[in-house]
């Protein structure tokens, strides 16, 4: 499972990085960004409180989240 959401954290910013270049606007990103953030982290916490992911973990899948590529 954790590499699963890992996976999917990287492959995040390739997906912000295709809505600009669908034309979205900076401002329709960021909106959509806060928007993803607050979703995939509210279920990465949930998993943390319910002893499903480490601390190292979620550390890990922030930093992959958060990459610039």
């Amino acid at each position: 499972m954790f590499e699963q959401i890992l996976n999917s954290a990287g492959r995040t910013q390739e997906e912000f990085a295709e809505l600009e270049e669908n034309g979205w606007s900076k401002a329709e990103i960021e909106k959509y960004k806060r928007g993803y953030s607050n979703g995939f982290f509210s279920i990465v916490s949930e998993l943390r409180f319910e002893g499903l992911l480490s601390d190292v973990e979620v550390s890990r899948i922030e930093a992959a989240f958060e990459s610039k590529e």
